[in-house]
């Protein structure tokens, strides 16, 4: 099951995302959010050494895992 969170930021920081999310290949503000909430998440709970292949598995969507692999 998915949650949508809704959120506001100035306009200011979110043309900086935007142009962040594209100059990092991310397809929108959206997914580098969700990526960036992962990561630090895996990190501060040692996660990293989880291959993606299994976290991919249970945490990600398909177009997530798409996203992902492009990093990799």
């Amino acid at each position: 099951m998915n949650i949508q969170l809704n959120m506001k930021i100035n306009r200011e920081l979110f043309r900086k995302a935007e142009q962040f999310a594209v100059k990092n290949g991310f397809l929108n503000v959206q997914e580098m959010i969700r990526h960036m909430i992962r990561e630090k998440i895996l990190e501060d709970d040692g996660f990293f050494n989880v291959s993606m292949e299994s976290f991919s598995k249970e945490w990600m969507s398909d177009d997530d895992e798409k996203a992902w692999r492009r990093f990799q």
